[in-house]
Protein backbone atom coordinates (compact mmCIF):
# COMPACT_ATOMS: atom_id res chain seq x y z
CA UNK A 1 0.00 0.00 0.00
CA UNK A 2 2.94 2.61 1.13
CA UNK A 3 4.19 1.85 -2.58
CA UNK A 4 1.24 3.22 -4.34
CA UNK A 5 1.46 6.17 -2.13
CA UNK A 6 5.08 6.66 -2.26
CA UNK A 7 5.20 6.20 -6.50
CA UNK A 8 2.13 8.61 -6.83
CA UNK A 9 2.97 11.25 -4.67
CA UNK A 10 -0.09 11.01 -2.69
CA UNK A 11 0.00 11.41 1.32
CA UNK A 12 -1.17 8.84 3.43
CA UNK A 13 -3.91 9.97 5.85
CA UNK A 14 -5.31 9.23 8.98
CA UNK A 15 -7.73 6.88 7.64
CA UNK A 16 -5.18 4.57 5.91
CA UNK A 17 -2.86 4.85 8.71
CA UNK A 18 -5.02 3.50 11.15
CA UNK A 19 -5.95 0.68 8.72
CA UNK A 20 -2.49 -0.17 8.74
CA UNK A 21 -1.09 0.61 12.33
CA UNK A 22 -0.57 -2.84 13.01
CA UNK A 23 2.11 -2.90 10.21
CA UNK A 24 3.94 -0.15 11.77
CA UNK A 25 4.30 -2.21 15.39
CA UNK A 26 1.60 -0.44 16.95
CA UNK A 27 -0.34 -2.90 18.80
CA UNK A 28 -2.52 -0.94 21.55
CA UNK A 29 -5.56 -0.54 19.79
CA UNK A 30 -8.10 -0.65 22.60
CA UNK A 31 -9.14 3.19 21.54
CA UNK A 32 -9.05 2.58 17.66
CA UNK A 33 -11.87 -0.29 18.12
CA UNK A 34 -13.62 1.50 21.11
CA UNK A 35 -13.41 4.97 19.84
CA UNK A 36 -12.24 5.24 16.27
CA UNK A 37 -14.20 8.45 15.03
CA UNK A 38 -12.61 10.15 17.84
CA UNK A 39 -8.93 8.49 17.06
CA UNK A 40 -8.74 9.60 13.29
CA UNK A 41 -10.29 12.80 14.44
CA UNK A 42 -7.45 13.29 17.01
CA UNK A 43 -4.72 11.42 14.49
CA UNK A 44 -5.64 14.59 11.22
CA UNK A 45 -5.37 17.16 14.55
CA UNK A 46 -1.69 15.77 14.85
CA UNK A 47 -0.98 15.62 10.79
CA UNK A 48 -2.44 19.04 10.73
CA UNK A 49 -0.03 20.34 13.68
CA UNK A 50 3.05 18.32 12.45
CA UNK A 51 3.05 18.70 8.84
CA UNK A 52 0.10 21.20 7.99
CA UNK A 53 -2.39 18.85 6.02
CA UNK A 54 -3.98 16.07 7.10
CA UNK A 55 -1.79 13.57 5.37
CA UNK A 56 2.15 12.27 5.30
CA UNK A 57 3.91 12.38 2.20
CA UNK A 58 6.01 9.11 1.73
CA UNK A 59 8.94 11.66 -0.20
CA UNK A 60 8.96 13.80 3.25
CA UNK A 61 9.70 11.18 5.25
CA UNK A 62 11.67 8.49 2.76
CA UNK A 63 14.58 10.06 0.78
CA UNK A 64 15.98 9.00 -2.66
CA UNK A 65 19.18 7.50 0.14
CA UNK A 66 16.89 5.50 1.73
CA UNK A 67 14.44 4.20 -0.75
CA UNK A 68 17.70 2.14 -1.71
CA UNK A 69 18.44 0.97 1.62
CA UNK A 70 14.47 -0.39 2.03
CA UNK A 71 14.55 -4.59 2.06
CA UNK A 72 12.46 -5.94 -0.81
CA UNK A 73 10.55 -8.82 -1.07
CA UNK A 74 9.48 -11.26 -4.17
CA UNK A 75 5.72 -10.49 -4.90
CA UNK A 76 3.28 -11.00 -8.08
CA UNK A 77 1.83 -7.83 -8.42
CA UNK A 78 -0.88 -8.88 -10.26
CA UNK A 79 -4.43 -9.05 -10.11
CA UNK A 80 -4.65 -12.43 -12.03
CA UNK A 81 -1.57 -14.25 -11.56
CA UNK A 82 -1.93 -16.50 -14.25
CA UNK A 83 -0.78 -13.50 -16.57
CA UNK A 84 2.59 -13.13 -14.78
CA UNK A 85 4.54 -15.88 -13.56
CA UNK A 86 7.55 -14.40 -12.57
CA UNK A 87 8.00 -12.49 -9.02
CA UNK A 88 9.11 -8.45 -8.88
CA UNK A 89 10.87 -7.22 -6.05
CA UNK A 90 8.74 -4.64 -3.88
CA UNK A 91 10.12 -2.53 -2.02
CA UNK A 92 9.31 -2.97 2.11
CA UNK A 93 7.56 0.19 3.11
CA UNK A 94 6.65 -0.73 6.77
CA UNK A 95 10.13 -2.15 7.49
CA UNK A 96 12.04 1.38 7.05
CA UNK A 97 12.70 2.04 10.59
CA UNK A 98 12.42 6.49 10.01
CA UNK A 99 8.81 5.65 8.59
CA UNK A 100 8.00 2.96 11.35
CA UNK A 101 8.90 5.27 13.99
CA UNK A 102 7.42 8.85 12.91
CA UNK A 103 4.28 6.59 12.40
CA UNK A 104 4.03 4.73 15.56
CA UNK A 105 5.26 8.12 17.56
CA UNK A 106 1.85 9.23 15.58
CA UNK A 107 -0.15 6.58 16.65
CA UNK A 108 1.01 6.65 20.11
CA UNK A 109 0.61 10.14 20.76
CA UNK A 110 -3.26 10.28 19.75
CA UNK A 111 -3.96 7.54 22.05
CA UNK A 112 -2.27 9.06 25.10
CA UNK A 113 -3.98 12.27 23.86
CA UNK A 114 -7.96 10.07 23.57
CA UNK A 115 -6.87 8.72 27.20
CA UNK A 116 -6.11 11.76 28.64
CA UNK A 117 -9.45 13.60 27.06
CA UNK A 118 -11.50 10.80 28.60
CA UNK A 119 -9.94 11.28 31.96
CA UNK A 120 -10.63 14.86 31.68
CA UNK A 121 -14.27 13.85 30.91
CA UNK A 122 -15.06 11.65 33.40
CA UNK A 123 -13.21 13.27 35.91
CA UNK A 124 -15.76 16.58 34.99
CA UNK A 125 -18.71 14.59 34.43
CA UNK A 126 -18.63 15.48 31.35
CA UNK A 127 -20.56 12.53 28.75
CA UNK A 128 -17.98 10.41 27.24
CA UNK A 129 -18.91 9.41 23.57
CA UNK A 130 -20.19 5.82 23.21
CA UNK A 131 -17.91 3.21 22.57
CA UNK A 132 -18.49 1.58 19.21
CA UNK A 133 -20.14 -1.98 19.95
CA UNK A 134 -18.13 -5.02 19.11
CA UNK A 135 -19.21 -7.63 16.67
CA UNK A 136 -20.75 -10.56 18.17
CA UNK A 137 -19.96 -13.85 16.92
CA UNK A 138 -23.48 -15.03 15.78
CA UNK A 139 -23.71 -18.72 14.24
CA UNK A 140 -24.54 -18.73 10.47
CA UNK A 141 -28.18 -20.16 10.16
CA UNK A 142 -29.37 -21.64 6.77
CA UNK A 143 -32.66 -21.97 4.95
CA UNK A 144 -33.94 -25.77 5.97
CA UNK A 145 -36.38 -26.11 3.22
Amino acid sequence: MCLLYYSFDKPIKANDIVRMSRSFGFTNTNYIKKYPDIFIDQLKTMLLKKYGTDGINLKNIITDSELSKIRSAKMRIFANMSLLKEEILVPQFVNNATLKKEIYYLLETTHNNIKTLLAERRKESKPIPAKVETKTNKPLIFDTD
